[in-house]
């Protein structure tokens, strides 16, 4: 958004960090969505992450797990070091269904960590913080829309 307009960009990708470069598999550099594809991590014929299947690699025993892990870091830690050079941030927030598990998000933080100007990470702290704010935010407008209506 800028000045109250939708930025949309050449392709129509602004501001989408799935299409961000970063750091892949090998040390190729790759768009952070394509990494789940390198790794088998997206259903089938799409590029929605299958949450389930990354959740059970990532985070088994075994060197296997550990090495995804750490390609996951690496991809996530360099998205975020390009979000942290535009928009310098002092804390970001690491949601969703797979972020905040702690073998992940260990290796997302470490990873990040060798960046000197990153921010600190933090794992979200509830289920879904993107569908608990719009509700807090629904409720408020709610609550105030019934307060301001004529009697």
């Amino acid at each position: 958004m800028s000045d109250g307009l939708v930025l949309r960009g050449h392709r129509g990708l602004a501001g989408e960090i799935a299409h961000l470069t970063t750091t892949g598999p090998g040390g190729r550099a790759t768009t952070l969505i394509e990494v789940f594809a390198l790794l088998g991590l997206r259903q089938p014929g799409s590029t929605a992450i299958d949450v389930d299947r990354l959740l059970a690699t990532a985070t088994a025993a075994g060197p296997g797990a550990a090495t995804v892990r750490a390609t996951l870091g690496e991809a996530v830690g360099g998205a975020l070091t390009a979000i942290t050079s535009l928009a310098d941030p002092a804390h970001i927030v690491i949601g969703g269904p797979w972020g905040p598990h702690p073998k992940i998000f260990t290796a997302i933080r470490d990873a990040a960590a060798r960046d000197p100007r990153g921010p600190v990470l933090r794992p979200a702290a509830v289920p879904s913080p993107s569908f608990t704010g719009a509700r807090a935010d629904a409720f408020t407008r709610l609550r105030d829309s019934v307060i301001a209506a004529p009697r």
